[in-house]
């Protein structure tokens, strides 16, 4: 079922760009796990701090 959101954007717009974010979250925890353990990863999060005590997802 396609339903139009408004004159430019459907629903399947909307799917299409979830399955888009899905696909880069997925992408970012990959490369979070190749990272050895406190090897510079802070910069890969998005607020910069890790808790050292709190493990890995």
């Amino acid at each position: 079922m396609i339903a139009e959101i408004n004159a430019d954007v459907t629903t399947t717009d909307i799917f299409k760009l979830q399955r888009y974010f899905t696909f880069l979250s997925t992408a970012y925890q990959r490369k979070l796990e190749q990272v050895e353990d406190g090897a510079g990863d802070a910069h890969l999060y998005l607020d910069g701090v890790r808790d050292p005590a709190r493990s890995r997802p």
